[in-house]
């Protein structure tokens, strides 16, 4: 899994100017002598609370283990020290609530995972904290309506889906049409029609699952 190669690259390539341990805890130390991480083991694999630390002192990520398999409340750490990400985990996969922080500490994404796959309502936000985008996944897919806003907090798009398939539709501040893309599988699929705000086609682009296969202007 994707997660566990992470952390065993993270775990071998430490610089280490010693290993100090006993039967439970591992510690290693950066060159500068400062911590590095803390593993905690039971019966030779991480159990419980593994801790590792930037150079500079700082927490990198601190999350937790069930007999070597992550299980609880994970926390990824810019190197200033403020909060990038919590999340949950349940044997070693994705569950519950996923939340995302810009480097200035504001939340920027919510979204929820279930058997380690999205799963639930979503929320995007601006940098400033507006609402950017909400909508919810349904077994990994986009479901239901999704709305899209404005930094001042104005509609500006609507989606309607149903199991990553369907049209998503945004609007020029006149209230012309701006743009409707159709979605398969969570990927644009067929025309991504765009109009300027008199109302009139302008570009039109044709997808196959994701990938754009003509593109015609119109003006």
């Amino acid at each position: 899994m994707r997660r566990n190669i992470l952390f065993n690259l993270m775990i071998s390539a430490t610089l280490l100017v010693g290993i100090s341990c006993n039967s439970n805890v591992k510690k290693s130390y950066h060159e500068n002598g400062k911590l590095s991480s803390v593993l905690r083991y039971e019966d030779g694999v991480l159990h419980g609370l593994s801790e590792w630390y930037f150079a500079n002192g700082n927490p990198m990520m601190r999350t937790h283990y069930n007999r070597g398999k992550l299980h609880g409340k994970q926390e990824r750490f810019y190197e200033n020290g403020v909060l990038q990400s919590v999340s949950w985990y349940k044997e070693d996969q994705l569950d519950s609530l996923m939340q995302h922080y810009s480097i200035a500490g504001r939340l920027v994404l919510e979204e929820y995972y279930r058997n380690d796959v999205l799963h639930g309502p979503y929320r995007r936000y601006y940098d400033d904290g507006a609402l950017f985008a909400e909508g919810a996944y349904h077994e990994g897919m986009m479901d239901g309506s999704w709305l899209y806003y404005s930094p001042d907090g104005m509609i500006i798009g609507k989606g309607e889906f149903k199991m990553g398939a369907g049209v998503q539709k945004a609007w020029h501040p006149n209230g012309q049409t701006h743009r409707i893309i159709t979605y398969k599988d969570n990927l644009k699929h067929g025309p991504e029609e765009h109009y300027d705000p008199q109302g009139r086609l302008i570009l039109r682009r044709i997808y196959e699952s994701g990938i754009m296969v003509s593109e015609e202007k119109t003006e």
